[in-house]
Formats: structure tokens, C-alpha cells, sequence
């Protein structure tokens, strides 16, 4: 057991642990979220890092019934940001270099996929957007992307990768349109008990695969190599 101050009990205290593998934990009620009894547990984990992780930004912007946003990479914030700003009454382009999750995003509320920067595509929806989601972690050109929007709306960027090779955006990028490229990080408590009601109001729950430990190395593998579809949880209840 782990208790509030994160040292594990049945070990001798040299060091500080995050407790994530508890099996249980004495934590201060002001940050304790309530799960619905209906929601499937395994699914709460992915709601409160990757669907908060969304959430904040897109009720931060005000991302609701009649606007049209752009969210940037599909895979386990990206999945996630479609389907809640769907469930906000958005209508919701995907930009994504894999081809290959072109049903995936149309199912999960969708209404127009862009693979690989389409030009096509591209010119189709430019000047359109009320607002992007970036979920990308790696580095990629963001140029194409700001085009997208309308006069004065945002880019927001919440991928973290390698920051060795930081993104860069031309002057004239923003410029022109008066647009703003943002950040986000994750969200607050009362944001994370927010989404955790919201997706079991609206039916909302992450596409992931429960692996146990002896998997961890060929997830892995999974993850790099974009075949991930879309979280992965540990099941530490049969390990």
C-alpha cells in the first residue's frame, strides 16, 4: 500500500514512489474522482490523462455546437479529441499522416479526414477552422496547418515528444491571419471529474487493449511504430 506522502509501506522508506501500481492509496478527498459505478474502470485510467488532456482545451476555446475545428494526429489524445469535441456538437476535420485510420476517425465523429498535408483537401477547408487541436508529440511542419484558420483562432499544441527538435513556425504564418499558436498541458481536478461525467453521459470511452506486464516491451515496440489503436491499460488486478 501506498500512502499520501508516496512512500510505499511494506518497503523500507529510502525513497519516493508514485504509487502507481498500488493496490491501494490514502490520498486527500480534494483530489479523489468519482467514477460512475457504470464505467468501465480500465477505461477510467485513459479518461483522466488522455481525454482531460483534450477536454481542458477544447472547453477553453469554447469549442461547441456550430463551430469547425481541426484536431491534428489521431492516435490516443487525438481518438479521444474527436470524440468529445463530436459529442460538443463540432463538426470535426482529422489531419493525419495515416491513411489507414480514415474509418476509424469517420467513426468517432469525423466529418472530412486530410492525409498527409492533401493539397486538395487542404485548399478545400483553408481559412475554415474555428480552432485546431494539435496532438502531435514529434516534430512536424505546423505552416500548412495555421492556414487552416480563421481570422484571429488558435492552434493549440498538446504532443509532447522530443524536445530536442522543437517545431518552428514562420513569421508570416501567424501574421497574416492574426492567428495564435497555444499550448496545454493536462487539466485541473475539477476539469478531470468534468470529463469523467461527461464521456459517461455521452457514452464516451477510449479504444485501448488491456496487456499485462510480460507485454510491456512489445507495446512498446507497438508505440513506435504508430500501431498502437489507441491505449493501452495494465492489468494489474491478474498480474
Amino acid at each position: 500500500m501506498t500512502y499520501g506522502t508516496g512512500v510505499a509501506a511494506d518497503i523500507e522508506p529510502t525513497e519516493t514512489t508514485q504509487g502507481g501500481y498500488s493496490t491501494g492509496v490514502v490520498v486527500d478527498k480534494d483530489f479523489v474522482i468519482r467514477i460512475p459505478e457504470t464505467f468501465d474502470l480500465a477505461a477510467a485510467g485513459p479518461v483522466m490523462c488522455a481525454a482531460v488532456t483534450v477536454y481542458s482545451p477544447l472547453r477553453n476555446w469554447n469549442v461547441r455546437k456550430g463551430a469547425k475545428i481541426g484536431v491534428v494526429g489521431m492516435g490516443g489524445l487525438g481518438h479521444f479529441a474527436v470524440k468529445i469535441a463530436n459529442a460538443l456538437g463540432a463538426e470535426v476535420v482529422v489531419f493525419t499522416t495515416s491513411a489507414d485510420k480514415e474509418e476509424d476517425a469517420r467513426a468517432f465523429g469525423a466529418v472530412d479526414v486530410v492525409v498527409n498535408y492533401d493539397e486538395a483537401k487542404m485548399e478545400e477547408h483553408r481559412k475554415s477552422l474555428d480552432f485546431i487541436l494539435n496532438t502531435v508529440p514529434y516534430q512536424h511542419d505546423m505552416n500548412p496547418l495555421v492556414a487552416q484558420l480563421k481570422r484571429d483562432a488558435t492552434m493549440c499544441l498538446v504532443g509532447i515528444g522530443d524536445v530536442s527538435e522543437p517545431n518552428q513556425l514562420s513569421p508570416f504564418t501567424t501574421i497574416q491571419g492574426r492567428n495564435s499558436f497555444a499550448g496545454s498541458l493536462i487539466g485541473s481536478i475539477r476539469e478531470t471529474q468534468e470529463v469523467i461525467d461527461f464521456c459517461d453521459l455521452h457514452g464516451i470511452a477510449p479504444e485501448y487493449q488491456l496487456i499485462h506486464f510480460e507485454d510491456l516491451n512489445r507495446t512498446w515496440e507497438d508505440v513506435i511504430a504508430k500501431r498502437a489503436r489507441y491505449r493501452y491499460v495494465i492489468d494489474i488486478q491478474n498480474a
